[in-house]
């Protein structure tokens, strides 16, 4: 059964760790918008102690199968080549 959990859908993997949570938030959101789902972890006490964030880091995870999609997304969008609503050229003719 490697790869899948136990409810058949493909396990989560770890895509990267951030150091804050604004920033796994915002990838997870540019992820979503890609229909990719990914699931924001954090061990910070349940809020209580949000600096503990800052010591662990703050963890993004996918499915395996989308594992390398958005590896990609995530290196072209911190390369600043994402594509917008028009393909990336938005220079005027």
């Amino acid at each position: 059964m490697t790869g899948e959990s136990m409810s058949g859908h493909a396990a989560p993997a770890l895509l990267k760790t951030f150091s804050s949570r604004h920033e796994a938030d915002f990838v997870a959101g540019v992820l979503a918008s890609e229909g990719i789902r990914a699931i924001v972890f954090s061990d910070d006490c349940g809020s209580v102690d949000p600096a503990l964030s800052f010591a662990r880091g703050v963890e993004v995870y996918v499915s395996e199968e989308d594992l390398e999609r958005a590896r990609q997304i995530l290196e072209d969008a911190t390369a600043g080549n994402a594509a917008g609503p028009g393909g990336g050229d938005d220079e005027a003719p």
